[in-house]
C-alpha cells in the first residue's frame, strides 16, 4: 500500500478522535501502514533560487473524516475461499477486501502480512486501481498561497497542538506524539492537516546564524560550525562547486508544527547533511545505514509495488512513509534520535532518514562533502542514470577542476581525488575507443562542456549532465548522449551509424593524464609525510625521533602547504608532552646540584621536597611513553643507575659486623648529593649516631 506522507511542506494525515480505527500506533505490520495520500514534491535543489513563501495548506486546524467507502452485499460465510489457494480453511486469517470482498489468507498475500490488519484493507486489484487513480489526480503537497509571519504561524502551530492533545504543547510527552504520528500515518480513514514552512532560502529569508556581512564582528560569523561556512571549508569538496545550490552549499530553514514531517529520503549525490535546531520543540529522527539502502528500497517496492510501478523513481521524490516497525520486521536496522534546541544531526552518504517535528520549532540545513564522500558521489551518478534523474552539479566536472587546482587542494581530498580520477580516465579510454574504432564517428572537435547551459549539454537518454565527452549528430547540435548510451544514439540515426555524429571532448587523453600526473604528484607528497609522521610516532623505543625532527615535519607541511589537523595535532601533542617531561627532570637535576645545607629551620627544608625514588621511576615510565626521545631523559636513566649500585653499597656496609664510621659518613654525604628522599639517608644518620 502507498505511504506518501510530508517531507517540505504540509503534511495531510486525518484523524477522528473518537475512532480507534485504523489501529494503534504499534500495528505497523500490514499494508495499511502506507497511507494513500498525496503530496507535492519539493522539486529538485538548484542553482538560482526562486521567491518562497511558508508552505501551507488553506487551514491547519480542519479535522474531518474521510467518506466511508461502499460496502457490498453480505455474503454466504460458508462460501469465502481464498483466491490464491482456492481452500477455506485457517479462517481466523482469511482477509475480506473492504471495496470487492474479494478473499485471501494473510499467508498466501505477497509479501505475506504476519498478523490481520487492524482497520480497512484492500486487497491487490483494488489497491491497484486506487493507486492509479492517485496517478491521475494532484500527487504531492499541497501549496498554500497564504504568507506567514513566524509568531503568528508559531500561535496557530502552539493552538493545534493544545487543542489537539487537550493540554499545554511543551507538556506533551514525546512518546505520545509519536505514537499518534504513526497511528496517523497507518490509518486509512483519518487525516488532519498540518502545515510545514520548509525548504526556506536563507538568501531570501536570512539565516539563523551570524554572517560576514552583519555589522557585529561575531565570533560565530566565522565558526566552521555555522552553516553558512561548514559547504566551503577547505576539506569539503563542495567548496569547488562553484554555483551556489540552494539546499546544498546555501543553507535552507524549515520552521515545523506538530505533525509536520519529512519522509524517507537520501541527501542529492548522497552527500552528507547536517541539521542544526535553533530552538523550539523536538525533531524525531529515524534513521537507516548506508551499507543497507539497497535493502531498504528493496523492502519499499516490495511493501509497496503499485506505487513503484508507475513511478519507478519515486523514493527520490520525498513523499513516501513507511513505519520503521515494518522496516524492522524486514531486518532493516533503525536508528532513532529526538533532536532537542541546540543540537546538530549529521547524516551519512546514502543513509535514509525520514522524521517529524514535536511542535512549533526552527531549523537550518545543509550538505557538505569530506574526502571519503568521493566514491559514493561518483555511484550516485551511475544511479542517477538509471533512472535518468538530473544530476545537481556534474561530478567530472568537479573531479578535474580539483585535478587543475591540484597544488592548493586539501590533501585527503587530493589523494581520494587520484583515486577516482583513474578510474574515469579508464572507463573515459574504452568508451572513446570504442566509439572511434568500433562505431566510426564521422567528427571529432574540442568543447568546453563547462561554458555551454546545462540543458545544452544533458544525454538525451540518462539525463547525466556531460563534461568530459558526449556525441551528438550534426544536425541536431543540441541534443546529445553521453558515451554511456552512444548505443541508442546509433538506433536513433537513419544510417545506422555514427558518419553523421561527432564527438565533442573536453580533453585530449594526453591532457586528461597531465591532470592526472597534476594531483598525483600532490597526493604523493601528502602520502609520504603521512607515513613518516606515522613511522615516527609509532617508532620503537630504540628509533625514536628527537623534538627538532618532529618540528621539522611540522616545517615540511607549512611549506608544502599539506593540511592535515589531526596530524599536526598530534605531533604538537607528542612535542608538548616531551617539552613537559624534559622541563620536570631540569627541575629535578637543578635539586642535584644544589645541595641542601644543614642547619635550616624545618619550615625551610619542607619548601625544599625531595623528589622520591618513586617519582624518579614514574619519570622513567613517562619517558618510554613518549613519542620522541629528549637528552633529559638519559640523565634520569643514569641517576636511577647509579641510585641503584648505591643503595647495594649501603646494604653490603650495613651487613658489616663492624661498622665503619668513616665509611658511613661518606655514603651520608653521598646520599645527601643525590638530592633524592632515600630512605637510606635516615639510616645511615642513625646507625652512624650510635657508632659515635
Amino acid at each position: 500500500a502507498p505511504a506518501p506522507a510530508p517531507a517540505s511542506a504540509a503534511l495531510e494525515e486525518d484523524v477522528d478522535k473518537g475512532s480507534d480505527k485504523g489501529g494503534g500506533g504499534g500495528s505497523g505490520r500490514s499494508r495499511d501502514e502506507l497511507k494513500k495520500l498525496s503530496f507535492l514534491s519539493p522539486g529538485p535543489k538548484t542553482a538560482t533560487p526562486s521567491p518562497v513563501s511558508v508552505r501551507a495548506d488553506s487551514e491547519m486546524m480542519e479535522t474531518r473524516s474521510r467518506p466511508k467507502r461502499q460496502r457490498q452485499a453480505p455474503i454466504d460465510v460458508e462460501s469465502i475461499i481464498c483466491l490464491v489457494c482456492q481452500r477455506g480453511d485457517s479462517e481466523l486469517c482469511l482477509l475480506l477486501c473492504d471495496s470487492c470482498n474479494a478473499s485471501y489468507h494473510i499467508f498466501c498475500l505477497s509479501p505475506p502480512l504476519h498478523c490481520v490488519p487492524r482497520g480497512d484493507w484492500l486487497c491487490p486489484d483494488c489497491m491497484a486501481k486506487e493507486c492509479h487513480i492517485l496517478q491521475d489526480e494532484a500527487f504531492g503537497f499541497e501549496q498554500t498561497e497564504k504568507p506567514y509571519r513566524l509568531e503568528a504561524f508559531g500561535q496557530k502551530a502552539d493552538k493545534f497542538k493544545a487543542n489537539y492533545f487537550k493540554t499545554s504543547p511543551r507538556m506533551v510527552p514525546v512518546e505520545k506524539v509519536e505514537k499518534e504520528f504513526w497511528r496517523l500515518v497507518s490509518s486509512l480513514d483519518d487525516e488532519v492537516v498540518v502545515e510545514y514552512g520548509a525548504d526556506l532560502h536563507t538568501t531570501e529569508h536570512g539565516s539563523g546564524f551570524p554572517v560576514d556581512d552583519q555589522k557585529e564582528d561575531h565570533f560565530y560569523s566565522k565558526s566552521p560550525w555555522n552553516l553558512n561556512n561548514l559547504p566551503n571549508l577547505p576539506n569539503s569538496v563542495l567548496s569547488y562547486v562553484h554555483a551556489n545550490i540552494s539546499g546544498m552549499k546555501v543553507p535552507w530553514l524549515y520552521v515545523g508544527m506538530c505533525f509536520s514531517s519529512f519522509c524517507w529520503h537520501i541527501e542529492d549525490h548522497w552527500s552528507y547533511s547536517i541539521n542544526y535546531l535553533h530552538w523550539g520543540e523536538p525533531k524525531t529522527w529515524y534513521g537507516v545505514p548506508g551499507a543497507y539502502a539497497e535493502e531498504f528500497e528493496r523492502v519499499m517496492k516490495q511493501t509497496a509495488p503499485e506505487l513503484f510501478e508507475c513511478q519507478p523513481d519515486l523514493l527520490h521524490q520525498l513523499v513516501t512513509l513507511l513505519s520503521p516497525s515494518v522496516l524492522m520486521d524486514h531486518d532493516i536496522p533503525i536508528v532513532r534520535t529526538d533532536q532537542h534546541a541546540g543540537e546538530f544531526v549529521v547524516t551519512f552518504p546514502r543513509a535514509y532518514h525520514a522524521g517529524f517535528n514535536q511542535g512549533f520549532n526552527f531549523a537550518e540545513a545543509v550538505n557538505f562533502a569530506p574526502a571519503d564522500w568521493l566514491p559514493f558521489g561518483r555511484k550516485c551518478i551511475d544511479h542517477y542514470q538509471l533512472f535518468h534523474r538530473s544530476p545537481v552539479f556534474s561530478h567530472h566536472e568537479l573531479l578535474c577542476r580539483m585535478a587543475a587546482n591540484a597544488e592548493n587542494l586539501d590533501p585527503e581530498i587530493a589523494v581520494e581525488s587520484c583515486k577516482e580520477l583513474e578510474l574515469i580516465m579508464e572507463e573515459e579510454m574504452k568508451r572513446r575507443t570504442y566509439v572511434i574504432e568500433t562505431l566510426n564517428v564521422g567528427s571529432m572537435e574540442k568543447e568546453a562542456f563547462e561554458l555551454l547551459p546545462d540543458d545544452e549539454r544533458q544525454c538525451c537518454v540518462c539525463k547525466t549532465t556531460c563534461y568530459l565527452s558526449a556525441v551528438s549528430h550534426m544536425n541536431e547540435y543540441g541534443k546529445c548522449v553521453c558515451l554511456a548510451h552512444v548505443d541508442d544514439l546509433v538506433e536513433m540515426c537513419k544510417e545506422g551509424s555514427l558518419v553523421d555524429c561527432c564527438l565533442r571532448y573536453r580533453y585530449k587523453l594526453s591532457d586528461f593524464q597531465l591532470l592526472h600526473d597534476n594531483l598525483q604528484s600532490r597526493a604523493l607528497a601528502y602520502t609520504e609525510w603521512k607515513i613518516e609522521v606515522k613511522n615516527s610516532l609509532d617508532a620503537p623505543l630504540s628509533a625514536r625521533p628527537g623534538i627538532d625532527d618532529l618540528q621539522r615535519l611540522i616545517e615540511i607541511a607549512k611549506e608544502k602547504q599539506l593540511r592535515s589537523p589531526e596530524l599536526l595535532l598530534d605531533i604538537k601533542e607528542a612535542i608538548g608532552e616531551a617539552e613537559k617531561c624534559a622541563a620536570a627532570i631540569t627541575k629535578v637535576l637543578r635539586k642535584k646540584k644544589a645541595r641542601p645545607l644543614y642547619g635550616r629551620s624545618q619550615r625551610r627544608k619542607s619548601e625544599r621536597r625531595l623528589v622520591t625514588v618513586d617519582e624518579l621511576l614514574e619519570f622513567a615510565d613517562q619517558l618510554d611513553n613518549l613519542a620522541c626521545n629528549i637528552p633529559e631523559g638519559q640523565l634520569i636513566k643514569d641517576l636511577i643507575a647509579n641510585l641503584n649500585g648505591f643503595k647495594k653499597r649501603v646494604v653490603k656496609t650495613l651487613c658489616l659486623a663492624e661498622h665503619n664510621i668513616e665509611l658511613l659518613q661518606s655514603l651520608s654525604n653521598e646520599a645527601e648529593a643525590f638530592a633524592v628522599d632515600l630512605p637510606e639517608s635516615a639510616l645511615l644518620r642513625m646507625v652512624g649516631g650510635i657508632g659515635f
